[in-house]
């Protein structure tokens, strides 16, 4: 490439000599030669005034050929085995991180299938059990700010008390005293899942008092809220204690025996835009209810 450079240059510089004397010898102004010396750098003039000049014809110019680079990569097995090298070269000291408890640890072995949840209720809507369980979660409780609301839409909501136990009652098993209402569970269940790692908000608002009929209209303005102070919630837990009768009135107590206990059902709510309300992604919510319950 250099060799075709100097060639190129030489036979400019040769011809403009050229064009200068002949400029010189036919009496041409200044302008004139001035337009020579401009001709002299085309390179067919160049090479025409070389010929005349030496009788030689200049080599053409090859055309340029692509340079192809060839990078050696190799392979990852390599690439590991000198990363470990170098890191037991190194033994740099690592300090001590706090333990994070496994969020699967205490997971059973084999998980209920779908067709083992039962789902009931008003919706008329078709779904695929196993295909909701079976997508991805799209919750993600990595962030340092809070993730997980819990709160009551009912806080006044109470229990039977058990012998030796009274509370000042509001109405039918119902008690502003928040140490013997739902309150209670959602204490229990916000330190249980901080233990786990996850950052938990639990509002304690009495939202059914004094009037029971705003209960769910204060409730989601302090979700609004807690959702504007912490834009991170990924999930709303509205924990209520749940009541149901027989066809003859009596209260059901909805218990199931775990490990020889008799311990209170959980049954999980979720709704779809089926009554008008703009929900466009409720799906998202009975599969990741599907995930709880498995």
């Amino acid at each position: 490439m250099y060799q075709r450079k100097s060639c190129r240059y030489g036979a400019a510089m040769v011809a403009l000599s050229l064009c200068l004397r002949l400029g010189i010898f036919l009496g041409l102004d200044a302008k004139a030669a001035a337009m020579l010396s401009q001709a002299a750098r085309q390179e067919e003039f160049a090479a025409w005034m070389l010929y005349l000049e030496t009788g030689k014809r200049a080599a053409p110019e090859e055309e340029t050929q692509p340079v192809y680079v060839l990078e050696l990569t190799r392979a990852p097995e390599e690439e590991a085995e000198e990363e470990k090298s170098e890191e037991e070269e190194e033994e740099v000291p690592q300090e001590e991180e706090a333990e994070v408890p496994d969020l699967h640890a205490s997971l059973p072995a084999t998980l209920v299938g779908a067709e083992a949840i039962a789902v009931t209720g008003g919706c008329t809507y078709t779904y695929d059990k196993a295909a909701l369980l079976a997508q991805p979660s799209t919750l993600d409780f990595s962030s340092d700010e809070p993730t997980i609301l819990i709160l009551h839409t009912h806080a006044s909501e109470s229990y039977t008390p058990e012998p030796g136990e009274v509370y000042e009652t509001a109405g039918s098993f119902r008690t502003l005293d928040t140490d013997y209402s739902v309150i209670q569970v959602g204490k229990a269940l916000a330190e249980t899942l901080r233990s786990y790692g996850l950052q938990v908000v639990h509002d304690a608002a009495i939202n059914d008092y004094p009037s029971y009929n705003d209960s769910y209209a204060n409730s989601l303005s302090r979700i609004e809220a807690w959702k504007k102070q912490y834009p991170s919630l990924q999930m709303v837990i509205d924990l209520h204690r749940d009541a149901a009768e027989d066809e003859q009135g009596n209260a059901v107590a909805l218990t199931a025996e775990v490990d020889g206990a008799d311990c209170a059902q959980l049954m999980l709510v979720v709704g779809t835009d089926q009554g008008g309300l703009y929900h466009p992604n409720w799906q998202e919510n009975p599969a990741n209810a599907l995930k709880l319950q498995s």
